[in-house]
């Protein structure tokens, strides 16, 4: 009988302090770009999303952190998220198109992380983001794929084929 009640108890109580809310509508989510990249023996999907949440412009950058991807076998997914404006979301992307011509590092406050980069090394800019958490991760990208990443079209090269 002290089991039964026991039991009765824990179910009751159990059900009193559920940490679970009501679920909420989402409105539809847009790509708005998308990288797959060959990291040694991984393939790494970034993705630049977007959902226009209360009114405001919410964006969702997702990608592998590289910082992890040699150290075991099983590299984390991180992800970067902001609210912006259409100048504001042209705003970043500038600025990162900008780091591969910058010689210095260089940062910028994104939503509530810091998003840094060093001057490119080769066709790759370096990508690193320092989150509020404390934790950081790092991506790279050539000047096609961040076009790309951010739905934005790569300028024709002048000249002639051979």
């Amino acid at each position: 009988m002290k089991y039964i009640l026991i039991s009765i108890g824990f179910f009751i109580s159990s059900n009193v302090y559920a940490q679970i809310g009501k679920s909420k509508k989402v409105d539809k989510i847009t790509e708005v770009g998308r990288v797959e990249r060959i990291l040694g023996d991984y393939i790494s999907v970034y993705t630049l999303s977007f959902l226009e949440k209360d009114g405001n412009d919410f964006y969702c950058l997702a990608f592998t952190n590289e910082q992890t991807l040699y150290a075991d076998n099983s590299p984390d997914q991180k992800i970067l998220t902001f609210t912006a404006t259409q100048d504001e979301f042209d705003y970043f992307y500038n600025f990162l198109l900008e780091g591969f011509e910058e010689e210095q590092f260089r940062y910028l406050e994104v939503g509530q992380d810091t998003v840094k980069t060093l001057p490119p090394i080769s066709t790759f800019l370096y990508i690193y983001v320092d989150f509020k958490d404390g934790t950081s991760a790092s991506l790279k990208l050539t000047k096609r794929q961040l076009s790309q990443l951010f739905g934005k079209k790569m300028p024709k090269k002048k000249g002639k084929r051979k």
